[in-house]
C-alpha cells in the first residue's frame, strides 16, 4: 500500500538566515536549500521563513508543490533485512580496505625512509647486514 502527499520542492537554491531578533543581534548562521529539495519545517525554520513568505514563495514560482508516494514498508520485511545485511557487509569490507590502506601508508613512509637515508649517505638495515 503507498501513500501519497503533497510536499514543498525548491525550483531554485535558497539562501536565507533567521532574522536577529533585536537590533545590534546577529543573524543566525546562514542555510542554503538546494534547488530540488523539499522545504521541511526545520529548513522553513532555519531560512526564516513564515507561512506568509512561504505562501509568496510558491506564487512566484520559486516553490513548488509536488505530489509524492511512499511505498509502506516495515522494518521486519526480507527486503530491509536483506539491505541490512548488505549494508553491513559493505561496512566490514571498507574497514578491511582502510586497515589494508593504512598499513601500505606505514610500508611507504618506512620505504621512504630508507630512501631517504640512502640519499644521505647513511647505511640503511639491509646494507649494515651485508657489511
Amino acid at each position: 500500500m503507498s501513500k501519497s502527499t503533497l510536499i514543498l520542492v525548491a525550483a531554485t537554491t535558497l539562501i536565507g538566515a533567521v532574522p536577529p531578533k533585536k537590533e545590534g543581534e546577529a543573524a543566525g548562521d546562514p542555510f542554503e536549500l538546494a534547488q530540488g529539495e523539499e522545504l521541511t519545517k526545520d529548513a522553513q525554520k532555519a531560512l526564516g521563513l513564515k507561512n506568509e513568505d512561504v505562501a509568496q514563495l510558491i506564487l512566484a514560482g520559486t516553490l513548488i508543490e509536488t505530489k509524492v508516494r511512499a511505498a509502506a514498508g516495515s522494518e521486519d520485511s526480507p527486503a530491509f533485512a536483506a539491505a541490512v545485511r548488505r549494508a553491513d557487509d559493505a561496512e566490514a569490507a571498507l574497514a578491511a580496505e582502510t586497515t589494508r590502506a593504512d598499513n601500505a601508508e606505514a610500508a611507504l613512509a618506512a620505504l621512504q625512509k630508507q630512501v631517504d637515508e640512502a640519499a644521505k649517505g647513511k647505511p640503511t638495515g639491509g646494507q649494515q647486514a651485508a657489511e
